[in-house]
């Protein structure tokens, strides 16, 4: 799979920072094992439960095999900052969940989440997908926002999963 390239943001002619997307690969788990001491990643990657480093590493070689999901690394001026997937694609539907995980916690807030969303669906647009729907935890405020600020709407909350729903539709 190519990486996909999105216009950089500038400021008054400079160039403040570029956000790609990349194939994820095995050298993306020392960052994996890295953002696992921070314990915002750990409450939405091991549900609150602190994952050994061999957890990871068997959680992360899944992802690389798995054929029915995408997964790309987040490069913030080439530098790994994260990843974004598409998860549960269905043709039928033109639909899949979208996932995003940014490890860097010095880049959160600073428009790279935006940033890799858009990505997001241009690669959902090369798919043939209509629409993205993300489960956001209850919990993550900073995940719902992001994903309210790029455009998905609310649809329904799952009290038994302490979740709620978004959706996008891609035009």
């Amino acid at each position: 799979m190519k990486a996909f390239n999105e216009l950089s943001i500038k400021d008054q002619g400079r160039e403040l920072m570029q956000v790609e997307l990349t194939p994820l690969t095995v050298a993306a788990l020392d960052n994996y094992l890295e953002w696992s001491k921070d314990k915002e990643v750990v409450d939405f990657i091991g549900g609150g439960k602190e994952l050994s480093a061999e957890e990871i590493e068997n959680r992360f070689q899944q992802i690389l095999r798995s054929e029915n999901d995408f997964y790309w690394s987040v490069i913030l001026n080439g530098k790994n900052v994260g990843h974004v997937s598409f998860h549960n694609i269905d043709p039928v539907s033109s639909t899949a969940e979208v996932g995003i995980l940014l490890g860097e916690k010095s880049i959160r807030s600073l428009g790279v989440g935006a940033k890799a969303l858009r990505l997001m669906e241009l690669k959902g647009r090369e798919l043939k997908l209509n629409k993205l729907i993300a489960e956001i935890d209850n919990s993550n405020v900073k995940s719902i926002r992001l994903f309210e600020s790029s455009g998905f709407s609310f649809v329904r909350d799952l009290p038994d999963m302490g979740a709620k729903i978004y959706e996008k539709a891609i035009k």
